[in-house]
């Protein structure tokens, strides 16, 4: 007995048997988890307009893809009395379309169209809405808002379809031709600079004007953050709760979570110019396995968020290896695997139900 605690030896040998048990439970389960806490889509052509647009918001963006949809342009724009018509055509397959721009759009109230006019720009890509200055001045100092805010405005087509189907969910498929990686180590002060100026996108974006004019080169950029949990505390994928969580701490830095992310995207779905262009798939160093294994990780998961809620756009992410037509998908690996066979690792995928994702989404 000790007499100082009022416990038994036995007990203090009971208690002791359980915490090593709990700590090997917990380590036998530790994951790190990748998630993109940002993600936005855009063509390629309007990379400065993003940049400048959002002043710094995704300058640290540290994944990229660059994707290929069906060019879509303006054939036609009617001013009606309660909205715009544009009637939009698909190059690839000459199928029209038409959707509606309410006047409310722009400013939350009905406008006249006597003060409204329209033109398309930029070979069909994009609708420039311009609302008479004197009016729209009356109307911002009314509503009371910055007087910065300009009378004028350009919505490129895909922009321009999901804000008036915002309502009901899109699905638009994307073949995705290469993914790529920008992080401090690199020569390029932010990601932007790199799909400006890095040769393998400039090679791409060449290919791309010759061979696919019946195509929209896409970009989507993604800021790669992780996490660590455990399937013990029954901490969903996507939950807020992870903040309530330990981070993977010092012992990985942000370069090596940018690794992991680029290497398991390119292992799971082998993009075309990936395996086509020397020195594009990627490697697990000794260096990065280690810090991993430092910090006592057994796997690896990425969440794929392909949901883009803002505007109820969902996209589809197809090459000649996978088809991803799900909201979300789950990519695990264990760790000896990604460092030793490399882009050959088994990569093991699960698509979340939607109604599985509306839940986690809250």
């Amino acid at each position: 007995m000790d007499v100082t605690t009022g416990t038994s030896s036995a007990e203090n040998q009971s208690e002791e048997n359980l915490d090593m048990m709990k700590n090997m439970f917990e380590d036998f389960y530790k994951v790190m988890e990748i998630y993109f806490d940002k993600q936005i889509i855009f063509p390629y052509m309007f990379l400065n307009d993003i940049q400048e647009v959002y002043d710094g918001e995704y300058d640290e963006a540290n994944i990229y893809m660059l994707m290929l949809c069906d060019k879509l342009e303006i054939v036609e724009v009617v001013e009606e009395k309660l909205y715009i018509l544009v009637i939009y055509k698909n190059v690839a397959d000459g199928n029209k379309k038409e959707i509606k721009l309410y006047y409310n759009t722009f400013l939350g109230i009905d406008i006249s169209k006597e003060y409204v006019k329209t033109s398309v720009e930029k070979f069909g890509i994009i609708l420039k809405v311009e609302i008479e200055e004197n009016a729209f001045t009356c109307l911002k100092n009314m509503m009371g808002m910055p007087s910065a805010i300009s009378n004028v405005f350009r919505l490129n087509i895909y922009d321009l379809i999901s804000i008036c189907e915002r309502k009901k969910i899109t699905y638009d498929d994307y073949r995705v031709l290469y993914i790529g990686q920008s992080n401090p180590r690199s020569e390029y002060r932010t990601i932007f600079d790199r799909l400006r100026k890095h040769e393998k996108v400039t090679s791409i974006f060449s290919d791309y004007n010759l061979e696919y004019r019946d195509k929209e080169l896409i970009v989507v950029i993604l800021h790669a953050k992780s996490k660590l949990y455990n399937f013990a505390s029954l901490v969903c994928l996507g939950s807020s709760k992870w903040q309530e969580y330990d981070s993977v701490g010092d012992k990985i830095d942000d370069t090596a979570i940018i690794d992991v992310a680029e290497a398991m995207l390119i292992y799971h779905l082998k993009p075309q110019y990936n395996i086509k262009l020397k020195d594009s798939i990627p490697n697990i160093n000794m260096k990065i396995y280690n810090q991993l294994i430092s910090a006592g990780l057994k796997r690896i998961e990425i969440g794929i968020n392909l949901y883009m809620q803002t505007y109820k756009k969902r996209i589809n992410l197809l090459t000649e290896e996978q088809k991803i037509k799900t909201g979300f998908r789950i990519l695990k690996c264990d760790l000896t695997e990604l460092f030793q066979k490399k882009q050959e690792a088994e990569i093991v995928y699960e698509d979340l139900p939607d109604y599985m994702y509306d839940i986690i989404q809250g």
